[in-house]
Formats: C-alpha cells, sequence, structure tokens
C-alpha cells in the first residue's frame, strides 16, 4: 500500500508541475470545435430536461469556457494545480478536488463527461468503480461521455 501511494504522491507531484504547460498541449481552439461535436452528441441523446453537467477530470477548465454557455458546469479533478488555473479562468464555474473512483457530489447530472483520462485507469476493476461511480451521479434520462 505504502508503494502505490508513493507512487501515487510521484505522479501528483509531476501534473502539479506541469499544470501551467497543459494548455499548450490541448489549444483552446481544438476543445472549441471538441465542444461543438460534444452540443451536437448532447442534443442528440439526451433524455432527461435539466442542464446540469459534471466535467470529470476537467484539467484547466477549456471545455468549461465554452460548455457553461449551455450549461451550469461542475468540475472535478484529483489535481489540485490545474483545478487552480480552472478556477481562474472560470470563476463562474464550480470545481471540486476529487478521484474520479471515488468522488461523491450531492447532486446528479443530466450530461457528465470525462476528456482525456479515462486511460489513466489500469485496470478492469479502477474502469468499473469509475463507471459505477459516474452512474450514482447521472440523472434519469442522462447522458454520459468519455
Amino acid at each position: 500500500m505504502r508503494r502505490v501511494k508513493q507512487k501515487h504522491a510521484k505522479k501528483s507531484r509531476f501534473y502539479n508541475e506541469l499544470a501551467p504547460y497543459l494548455d499548450f498541449i490541448c489549444t483552446l481552439e481544438n476543445r472549441r470545435k471538441d465542444v461543438l461535436v460534444l452540443r451536437k452528441l448532447i442534443g442528440r441523446h439526451l433524455k432527461s430536461a435539466g442542464r446540469k453537467l459534471l466535467d470529470v477530470a476537467c484539467g484547466t477548465g477549456l471545455e468549461d469556457r465554452y460548455l457553461k454557455q449551455t450549461f451550469k458546469v461542475t468540475g472535478v479533478d484529483l489535481n489540485k494545480s490545474v483545478l487552480q488555473i480552472a478556477r481562474k479562468r472560470n470563476p463562474d464555474v464550480t470545481y471540486l478536488s476529487g478521484d474520479m473512483q471515488t468522488f461523491r457530489l450531492r447532486s446528479r447530472y443530466d450530461v457528465i463527461t470525462c476528456f482525456d483520462a479515462m486511460c489513466y485507469l489500469k485496470t478492469y476493476t479502477e474502469l468499473r468503480r469509475t463507471l459505477r461511480n459516474f452512474q450514482r451521479h447521472l440523472a434519469k434520462g442522462g447522458l454520459l461521455i468519455f
């Protein structure tokens, strides 16, 4: 168990140090295009009537800049440094610290998104735990996109 915690601490340190550079990898223009496609998918498949969106592994909040125009967005990320950037970028969005496998919120969401993060799950057990957690937070008729 100690070895897992050390490994997690090293990875967390790595991502915290890289947080200011993540936007060079995922540009604002690319994310704007992604959100256009996302809106079409949501319009086609969403069965619930609400407008609440949970952005899991939200990173620096690039997508949220566009998503908040249509949805009431909440973001969750494990990395505290990217959350600081996201909060500055989108002060009107609620950002919370949490692991996608275990976070617990007191709300259900019409849409849950998880961009570019499912690859961090290393086992089927982690994947199942994450999907069950998403299901717990999804409103009836809601849509999960990852």
